[in-house]
């Protein structure tokens, strides 16, 4: 974000971000007051970073083979995570609807989404830790065990689409200014050894792999 403000004495705004560049510009005012305003230009300074690669099979375990996989299908991993797409499969769904289990004994969509919620948090602390170069094992966690002492069926399925959408913007303001120097950084999670760019690559490939869940067991019922 390039944000944009204002010097008193001769009406010059002046653009400033984290990029090694700035200038200032000229805007032709009236006599009154002006805010300061805000431009938005991200998608133009992207332009100007290079793409992350797809990560080697050492930067990551077996276990998350299935989601590096996923995630390398179609467009970028933070391009993919820009969509948005479980808000746009569920923001139409009913309270009621929210409610809905395949098999008994089975997550809730609601339950599903709380989940998926929790996971992109760990995810994305995972990568921070690694991207400042940590070098402690950081834990695991049992997502059976985190749903059931969440207890998200007290909640509203709104306040989770909310919560969805805050979420994946911190994530994407933490993934989006990671530099490329640091991709390959190498730590432990949960005593398996990942990269920076690996656990970009597993938080969308965990997003696709929950959309297909999605599809094929719950939302062919509506």
């Amino acid at each position: 974000m390039l944000k944009v403000t204002k010097r008193k004495a001769n009406r010059v705004y002046e653009i400033q971000n984290a990029n090694p560049f700035r200038k200032s510009i000229s805007l032709q005012k009236g006599t009154e007051t002006q805010k300061p305003k805000v431009f938005y230009l991200s998608s133009f300074l992207f332009l100007l970073k290079p793409t992350m690669t797809q990560p080697q099979p050492s930067e990551y375990t077996g276990y998350n083979a299935h989601y590096v996989a996923l995630a390398s299908e179609g467009e970028s991993p933070i391009d993919f995570l820009k969509t948005q797409a479980v808000w746009q499969l569920l923001h139409t769904l009913s309270e009621e609807q929210s409610h809905y289990r395949y098999a008994q004994g089975k997550w809730s969509i609601k339950e599903l989404l709380g989940h998926m919620i929790d996971t992109e948090r760990i995810f994305a602390y995972r990568t921070l830790c690694l991207a400042r170069g940590e070098q402690q094992n950081l834990p695991g966690f049992d997502e059976n065990t985190y749903v059931e002492n969440a207890h998200f069926e007290k909640r509203t399925f709104a306040s989770f689409l909310s919560e969805y959408q805050a979420v994946r913007q911190a994530t994407l303001f933490l993934l989006e200014n990671l530099d490329e120097s640091i991709w390959e950084n190498m730590g432990t999670n949960n005593n398996r050894p990942a990269s920076v760019r690996a656990l970009v690559y597993i938080t969308a490939g965990h997003e696709k792999h929950h959309l297909n869940i999605l599809n094929e067991r719950y939302l062919h019922q509506f």
